[in-house]
């Protein structure tokens, strides 16, 4: 029987975002999973869901929206790029066949685009000849928060017609008032939730410094043919970030780049219902649900040839930064780049970005919600209570490795400020007390205070009602468990079990202990690792209250063996999916690809690693070795220079952790759960 069987709470695989494809290898059928919500990057159309995961997640959309989003950033418009990507013909009316070029090529090709965006000058007759003949190009310019243009072109000199296009794009920019180049915002559905981004530190008139301008250069091999017969075969059978899809219909030829794809967080079926719907010329045909759009039937009823195609993509990450090679948006982290050193860099920086998700709008609302950064908003304005509570634990835990370093008194007086604003609760906000995980988490942070001795002077009289009112609450939980949500009940058990260990009293140890055997006697073996990493810490922390060994220590044990069967090794990973190696795959009975979930039991083996009761010392360097991956796998996750090339404010998106390689938004509670992940196994690594 596989420990595994189960699918986490929050979904991390549901039905409409199966498919495989994202970059695994024949031998291994797992596949894809989620793709966030759509909506463009120049904050001219706002947030909008695809059709599909409306239809089967319930999550309302507006068609009308959607068609527009889509078809817009695909196509073009004035405000982002030039319009058209249709394909130039040869004599016979077949689509230009070409090469993917190497890497000398693109290089070649973006430094010559390089100096005509810095000169501002369009490209003369010929130019490009060293760019060998790929098939499609696509270029993005990006500055101070805004896409200045988007170009598409296909065909033979597509490379030479993009860059044209490009300048005269960026050419009217730069004359334009700089309130036409602001991202206004429109009225319409889904704008309520939407976060208006800065305006540029420097507005786009006359005399723009095109030397800033961050420059991203995608180059198309030949276009393969296909012959699915539906939206949902494409997502399963493409690479999500790495496959780039077209249409042609006609004489007309649209397409989808994969890094395109990836800035708007949308999977290859919902870029090649934009391709369609430009190819066409029919934006009914740019929405999932419509049974005419179906690739099967469009090719019968409109003669429509679709195809796939890979890309070589080099961009400048940053303003000033030397231009890289990309895969999938970003680099591969190799595992030999995972060292201690790197862990505490690691470490810092996602310390950096949870001190810095602040809302800034003057109220006590405390932590800015999912961040969009490809997109320039977030995905909900305000984090919840339980993001919140989680973000302060990670701070306070990350505060222990050097109480005097300027980033760690950071990091505590942040954790202290976010425990004082969750008792101020704001007209709109949820109730802290709702449920049972905010007021677990607030406690556990304060006890990371107490056990460490840290000062609680700094709390106000406020908090400290409020951590009265949170203890209050675990004790109404430890007495009714069944009244408490499953999803809770791990929760509930650490916080009890970590107040237990500092004060050893016997009241406070046996209700953590009825409540942890309450958690474990009620979750099925196969479902442990659901709980973690909470109810480890739990029974971690029972038995520093108890002066004893960990009663369920053969169980977690059997559980990491079990979890790490599951990790995405090397040889399954095959050449697309060396960024995936060491994510767990939460699923044996049908399709799935690592996420930012893998980070839930990792916490725990973190935690394993410096315990002898739970490793033992001649186990120390298998579990090393066994750990390292899949904190690779965590750190491919970051927002770093390279994927960052992808970001409005590449600064402020540093940092976080991503919901999944292809899918660019970062949850406050990914960064948190692997900033303790990554703190824990620091103390392992440097114990003996």
């Amino acid at each position: 029987m596989s420990c595994l069987r189960f699918v986490w709470n929050e979904d991390i695989q549901r039905v409409c975002h199966g498919g495989r494809g994202a970059g695994m290898s024949e031998r291994n059928p797992i596949a894809p999973v989620f793709f966030g919500p759509r909506s463009d990057e120049g904050g001219t159309v706002r947030a909008t869901s695809s059709g599909h995961h409306r239809e089967r997640c319930g999550k309302s959309t507006s068609l009308a929206l959607l068609m527009v989003t889509l078809i817009h950033l695909m196509a073009g418009s004035p405000s982002v790029a030039q319009p058209g990507n249709s394909a130039t013909e040869n004599a016979a009316g077949q689509p230009f066949v070409g090469a993917l070029p190497t890497p000398a090529q693109a290089m070649a090709a973006f430094e010559e685009l390089s100096a005509l965006v810095v000169a501002l000058r369009a490209p003369e007759a010929g130019a490009f000849t060293s760019a060998g003949s790929p098939c499609a190009a696509s270029i993005t310019l990006r500055l101070d928060g805004q896409i200045l243009a988007r170009v598409t072109a296909v065909g033979p000199g597509c490379v030479r017609e993009a860059a044209e296009r490009t300048i005269e794009t960026l050419k009217h920019r730069s004359r334009v008032p700089s309130e036409i180049a602001k991202s206004p915002v429109q009225d319409g559905p889904a704008q309520h939730d939407a976060v208006v981004p800065k305006p540029p530190s420097r507005p786009l008139l006359p005399g723009l410094d095109t030397e800033r301008v961050r420059i991203g250069l995608e180059l198309a091999g030949p276009l393969v043919p296909f012959s699915f017969k539906t939206l949902d075969e494409v997502d399963l059978r493409l690479a999500a970030g790495l496959d780039g899809v077209g249409v042609r219909v006609g004489t007309k030829t649209e397409v989808a780049f994969p890094g395109t794809m990836l800035t708007l967080n949308i999977g290859p079926s919902d870029g090649l219902l934009s391709a369609i719907a430009g190819a066409t010329g029919d934006a009914g045909l740019g929405v999932r649900g419509n049974p005419d759009v179906e690739p099967g039937v469009l090719a019968t009823s409109r003669g429509a040839a679709f195809f796939r195609f890979r890309t070589v993509h080099v961009a400048n990450p940053d303003e000033g930064v030397s231009p890289i090679f990309l895969f999938r948006g970003g680099r591969v982290v190799r595992e030999r780049e995972i060292s201690a050193a790197s862990l505490r860099s690691f470490a810092d920086s996602m310390a950096k970005n949870l001190g810095a998700r602040r809302m800034t709008d003057g109220t006590q609302r405390g932590m800015a919600g999912t961040a969009l950064p490809t997109l320039g908003r977030r995905e909900r304005e305000v984090a919840s209570p339980v993001e919140q509570a989680l973000a302060a634990l990670a701070l306070a835990r990350y505060s222990e490795r050097a109480r005097e370093d300027p980033a760690c008194i950071a990091a505590r007086t942040r954790a202290v400020e976010i425990l004082d604003q969750l008792a101020a609760i704001e007209e709109g906000e949820a109730d802290p007390m709702e449920g049972f995980a905010c007021a677990a988490l607030a406690v556990a942070t304060s006890e990371e205070f107490a056990q460490r001795a840290q000062a609680a002077g700094d709390r106000s009289p406020r908090t400290l009602e409020f951590l009265d009112r949170c203890r209050a609450r675990l004790l109404e939980g430890a007495g009714s468990i069944e009244n408490v949500p499953e999803s809770d009940r791990g929760l509930l058990a650490f916080a009890l079990a970590r107040r237990a260990a500092r004060t050893r009293t016997a009241p406070d140890t046996i209700a953590a202990e009825r409540v942890a055997g309450e958690v474990l006697a009620r979750t099925a073996p196969e479902q442990l690792v659901n709980q973690m990493p909470w109810i480890g810490w739990a029974e971690v922390a029972l038995a520093d209250a108890k002066g004893g060994t960990v009663g369920s220590a053969a169980a977690l044990r059997e559980m990491r063996d079990a979890v790490f069967a599951h990790a995405v090794s090397f040889d399954a990973a095959g050449p697309d999916g060396a960024d995936l190696t060491g994510g767990i795959v939460f699923s044996t009975s049908g399709p799935a690809l690592p996420t930012w979930q893998s980070v839930r039991p990792l916490a725990f083996f973190a935690t394993m690693l410096s315990d002898r009761r739970l490793t033992d010392a001649g186990e120390v360097v298998k579990e090393q070795a066994r750990l390292l991956p899949s904190l690779r796998f965590l750190r491919q996750l970051e927002t770093d220079d390279a994927s960052g090339h992808m970001c409005l404010r590449p600064g402020e998106a540093r940092g976080g952790i991503r919901a999944a390689l292809w899918d660019q938004r970062q949850p406050a509670d990914a960064t948190s759960l692997t900033l303790l992940t990554v703190c824990e196994a620091l103390r392992g690594f440097e114990t003996r």
